[in-house]
């Protein structure tokens, strides 16, 4: 008798971004996939697999990220060194606190306009500022 595992490749993991119904449709059954596995949980005996960390935003050429390119971002998430922000390519870049006047603060949810400070490449990651409505970005 073996021993049976199985996989699982949630739609999260299918393509940058959080369009569920999109990644829904990049795949039909028999299709052959490239995928990355992430996570392995042993007692449950499930693989857990990501296509999208085979693409990383930060490498795709078409995206064409620069610093200073601004966006309009949703905050992710909050902690206590700063923002999470959901920037329209389908990752996350960090607004730091120390970026932000005392005197700002920002709810989950918050629609905010941020330009790229810095794009650490091989940590894949983004810093960003906060652009004040009446500060334009050159």
């Amino acid at each position: 008798m073996t021993d049976n595992n199985f996989g699982i490749l949630p739609y999260e993991e299918i393509l940058w971004g959080h369009n569920i119904e999109k990644a829904k449709c990049t795949l039909e059954i028999g299709d052959f996939i490239d995928v990355l596995i992430i996570d392995i949980k042993h007692k449950k005996k499930k693989i857990i697999f990501s296509k999208k960390a085979l693409n990383h935003p930060l490498d795709d050429p078409k995206i064409g990220l620069k610093i200073n390119d601004s966006f309009l971002g949703i905050i992710k998430t909050i902690k206590d060194y700063g923002y999470f922000i959901y920037l329209p390519f389908g990752m996350e870049g960090l607004l730091h606190i120390g970026e932000l006047d005392e005197t700002i603060s920002f709810n989950e949810g918050d629609v905010i306009n941020v330009f790229i400070k810095n794009i650490d490449i091989e940590r894949k990651r983004i810093s960003l500022s906060y652009i004040l409505d009446d500060q334009k970005v050159t």
